[in-house]
């Protein structure tokens, strides 16, 4: 067979194999595209061991921000979707938050975080107790629920939401009546403690006290005697219980309680509110509420010096 004749066999083999060659490297290029678009990229939300752990350093980064009144910091913190959502009924936006006037936080604990993640999500539920002012009026103290969620976006974790679901107290009632200031020093004895530490390092402390003083109501004598459960994460963390007053003719006035403390590191600032439930003999018909304030330099069980100061009608001679 000529030259001629076997070129045109050469060539189709040459451009057959050509084409196989080119298929071969198509496929190859979309198996790739569709690999990479299935596989985990570098900005990846990490997979979390522990989501609470992250999810309460991210609400204490978000509470931290709010007290010291960083706008900087809470721009960068904050998602560009973020929205708040208040027991009130109010709510803000991430742009008409950061530029109206931010809250002014004394003091704050963070306690029982639960967290879950999906993805680049995270979802935080926790109890704050937060003492402060806000819009001109004070802050509850007692502890409550609040809810925060956020979300991975350029390689950090943002708050993208947060529902706060405690009013304010200054939407409630003012306790009136007579001002009465009791000062005391409460002690504990050991016996009367049951404390338990929990967690890792042993950073989780909670447990049952009871605290007893002395005190004068108006004129009159009276001990002190403070029930209390509390629920401590480094020092830190709410507490609730019972006050009750006893005159020395045997007649009480109980008050619920409720607060938190605050560690820093060298003191403990105890922040509470108290109302009352009701009274026997002379003390039946009184009526009212108001706050305590403590501080303590040692630990859980040391003497704590308070300063209760109430608002109370109804108190013969008051």
């Amino acid at each position: 067979m000529s030259a001629e004749a076997q070129r045109p066999q050469s060539l189709s083999r040459r451009a057959a194999a050509l084409v196989g060659l080119v298929v071969i490297v198509l496929a190859a290029a979309g198996a790739g595209y569709w690999a990479g678009a299935r596989a985990p990229s570098a900005s990846a939300a990490p997979v979390l061991a522990d989501p609470a752990v992250t999810g309460q350093g991210l609400a204490d980064t978000f509470f931290k921000l709010l007290q010291a009144k960083d706008k900087p910091g809470l721009e960068q913190f904050l998602s560009p979707s973020f929205q708040l959502l208040r027991a009130d009924g109010s709510a803000n936006g991430k742009t008409d938050y950061l530029a109206g006037n931010l809250p002014t936080i004394q003091s704050y604990a963070l306690s029982g975080v639960t967290a879950t993640q999906e993805g680049s999500l995270l979802v935080a539920r926790y109890t704050a107790t937060v003492t402060g002012v806000t819009n001109g009026k004070p802050y509850s103290p007692g502890p409550a629920p609040r809810l925060s969620t956020f979300v991975w976006s350029s390689g950090a974790w943002r708050l993208a939401g947060h529902a706060n679901f405690d009013a304010l107290a200054g939407t409630a009632p003012t306790p009136t009546g007579t001002s009465y200031k009791l000062t005391f020093i409460g002690t504990s004895a050991a016996a009367d403690n049951r404390f338990h530490q929990v967690g890792p390092d042993a950073a989780i402390q909670y447990g049952t006290a009871r605290i007893t003083g002395s005190a004068t109501l108006g004129s009159t004598p009276v001990g002190v005697e403070l029930l209390v459960a509390l629920d401590l994460a480094q020092g830190s963390g709410p507490f609730d219980g019972f006050l009750t007053l006893t005159s020395p003719n045997g007649d009480v006035l109980g008050f619920t309680y409720a607060g938190s403390t605050t560690w820093d590191g060298t003191t403990s600032r105890i922040l509470g509110t108290v109302r009352t439930i009701g009274g026997t003999g002379a003390l039946a018909g009184v009526i009212g509420g108001g706050s305590m304030t403590s501080t303590r330099t040692g630990p859980v069980g040391s003497p704590v010096e308070c300063v209760l100061t109430l608002a109370l009608t109804g108190l013969a001679g008051g």
